[in-house]
């Protein structure tokens, strides 16, 4: 700026010197007048003058030089003032074309740090949202108490975490072989592939991430040898060395969300590498919840089950309860049970050893389970007692279940490391609904006293319960 008012002065300086250059002509004039007049050639004028005289143009030569030289004197000095103004103007519009050029540069750059301060700003909110997602997600997969309900919560919010993205989560069912996609969002397009042979998905062998990032190596991962070459992403979901399942991402060229702040341009069909991070995340996290699951699963089973004979304990009985007595007031509802005592277990204990007691009840809990019908409840009751309950069944049948049961323990014999245990025998005790009892509690009353009968009969025999007095329906209360 101080440049341009440098050369604008000096601009205005310079259309101010020609009056002076007219003050100095017309002196020059003069003073060439007045010296010629003084030359050698003075009579010479006088001689034009006399002539010029008669005509009334006395001294006009000497004036019309005087004149002349006092012109050219003039018009060069006005010739470099036009110059210089030229060069001033000259300099004038190339510093304004540099003050133009900086300030559009500057102006260029400050629209690019805005851009990008807005997009930078875009992004953290963007992060924010998915780390907000992720955190919802990780709560409601927390409260899940199955693995379908855990799929189904993460295939909800995994297109909102990873927009940019078409995906499948791939689980092994019992007793299946490959990998199957249970949830999948995005148009996600499986191809000719609708499971995964484990073999064949790199991060299901290594146990890691594996992105496809060049469409020759496809051949690798065999499942994806017949996709389109878009940009493929195995995350393994694991825990501790187990393998619980694999999402599977690929690039979407024409996902956008809406709005268009987050549009991916089509031409990039790339995996973002903030994508990559957070499906890893997800991918670790639900390795987690699973296993967690896996635990809780494992823990509420044994917490069900009998450790010795791995059929359910009393609690796992009540469990169970819960459904069978749901239909209880129903008018044709039927229902037995059946307590079985070994007899003389404590004999057995005291004179072979507590390892070949428990042997026998191993046994013994084998051979029921195998003669009871899917829907009948096995249970270990007490010490060397078993439940069985047997649903939409009679007295009559159950006293014929329970004989059977009996004749088949006589023919049992069990062997433990050099001993053998024979001529093992049970009590047992039935009772019927509604033959013996209308409530729960005086169904087992019935069928414990059924068992105390028998024993004090002489052991090895089936006793029924007798008839509830009381003749009522009480509905069924779990007794922990």
């Amino acid at each position: 700026m101080s440049s341009h008012r440098h050369l604008l002065g000096k601009l205005q300086e310079s259309d101010t010197t020609w009056r002076l250059d007219l003050l100095v002509a017309i002196l020059g004039m003069v003073a060439v007048y007045g010296i010629a007049t003084w030359v050698g050639g003075y009579q010479q004028f006088q001689a034009w003058n006399a002539r010029l005289s008669t005509h009334g143009l006395e001294n006009l030569p000497l004036l019309l030089a005087s004149i002349t030289l006092a012109l050219a004197w003039y018009f060069w000095r006005r010739w470099r003032a036009v110059e210089r103004i030229n060069r001033l103007w000259l300099g004038i519009n190339c510093h304004l074309e540099d003050e133009v050029a900086k300030r559009e540069e500057s102006h260029a750059e400050e629209r690019e740090s805005r851009r990008q301060l807005q997009s930078a700003l875009r992004l953290q909110h963007r992060r924010i949202e998915r780390i907000t997602l992720i955190r919802e997600m990780s709560d409601l997969v927390l409260s899940a108490d199955h693995l379908d309900e855990i799929l189904h919560i993460s295939a909800r919010y995994l297109p909102r975490i990873l927009p940019f993205t078409a995906g499948a989560i791939y689980t092994l069912k019992p007793k299946d072989n490959p990998w199957r996609p249970d949830h999948a969002w995005g148009g996600f397009d499986h191809g000719a592939h609708t499971s995964i042979p484990a073999l064949d998905c790199w991060a299901l062998r290594h146990t890691k991430p594996y992105d496809d990032a060049d469409c020759n190596h496809r051949s690798l991962c065999r499942h994806a040898v017949d996709l389109p070459c878009q940009r493929i992403m195995c995350i393994p979901i694991t825990c501790r060395g187990e393998i619980f399942g694999v999402i599977q991402l690929r690039a979407e060229a024409h996902t956008a969300v809406p709005g268009g702040e987050y549009d991916m341009p089509q031409a990039d069909v790339d995996i973002r590498m903030e994508d990559r991070e957070l499906a890893t995340t997800i991918g670790e996290t639900l390795g987690l919840h699973l296993f967690n699951l896996s635990l809780r699963e494992e823990l509420s089973r044994e917490s069900l089950r009998d450790p010795l004979t791995g059929i359910l304990n009393r609690r796992g009985t009540m469990d169970t309860l819960d459904t069978l007595l749901r239909h209880q007031d129903n008018p044709g509802f039927q229902l037995a049970a059946l307590l079985i005592d070994v007899d003389h277990f404590k004999q057995i204990n005291d004179t072979r050893g507590h390892d070949v007691g428990d042997a026998v009840l191993r046994e013994l809990a084998e051979l029921i389970d195998g003669r009871r019908r899917d829907k009948d409840v096995l249970a270990r009751w007490g010490g060397e007692e078993f439940l069985l309950v047997l649903p939409d069944t009679d007295a009559g049948t159950a006293l014929f279940v329970a004989e059977q049961i009996r004749r088949s323990v006589e023919s049992l014999q069990v062997s433990h490391g050099a001993a053998i245990v024979e001529q093992i025998s049970v009590s047992i005790g039935a009772a019927a609904w509604p033959d013996h009892a209308r409530n729960w509690t005086r169904l087992i009353k019935a069928a414990d006293n059924a068992l105390y009968e028998a024993k004090a009969l002489g052991r090895n025999r089936v006793v029924t319960g007798k008839a509830d007095s009381a003749g009522k329906t009480i509905p069924f209360k779990r007794v922990h």
